[in-house]
């Protein structure tokens, strides 16, 4: 899985759309830097939580935000070059979930390469219609397909390199 993500994200970047560059990024972050915002994600173009409380506010939102821009902004003030704690905590998640699939396959009754195949594909798809597909559904990531193909590549493979009883 480990090897899979770098390929995913790295030497194939089949997830580049959702990391765009744009020439305008000096000026935006410039701008971002002075206006003293929090580290954080927000959604542009939304109202404020406690304004959904009010219908009128609401309805008026509705009529005038549509067909407006928006946008998802994930800010943060400072970058930092060093991978390792991402690529350590990546490393565990990933050894977490072989380890967690290969013990569900262990309590399988009906073993054979097939069936451990369909079980770990199922379960990336689950995975995938759960968080990264869900959240497409609503702010439409432009790495949706990469996301699927991360959903069921390294399962499969997981599922075919687990040794069956028969």
């Amino acid at each position: 899985m480990f090897v899979w993500q770098f390929l995913s994200f790295a030497m194939l970047n089949l997830h580049g759309s959702a990391s765009e560059h744009t020439p305008l990024q000096d000026p935006i972050l410039e701008r971002l830097a002075e206006l003293e915002l929090e580290e954080g994600m927000y959604a542009l173009g939304t109202l404020a939580q406690e304004d959904y409380q009010d219908p009128v506010k609401v309805e008026a939102y509705l009529a005038e935000q549509d067909g407006q821009p928006w946008a998802i902004l994930n800010y943060h003030k400072e970058w930092s070059s060093d991978m390792t704690p991402n690529l350590l905590r990546s490393l565990i998640m990933n050894l977490l979930i072989a380890f967690g699939l290969f013990w569900l396959f262990s309590k399988a009754a009906a073993q054979s390469k097939l069936t451990n195949v369909a079980i770990a594909v199922i379960i990336g798809l689950l995975a995938f219609a759960y968080h990264p597909y869900s959240q497409f559904i609503w702010f439409k990531a432009p790495d949706i397909w990469a996301h699927l193909i991360d959903s069921v590549v390294p399962f499969a493979v997981l599922g075919f390199l687990f040794p069956t009883a028969k």
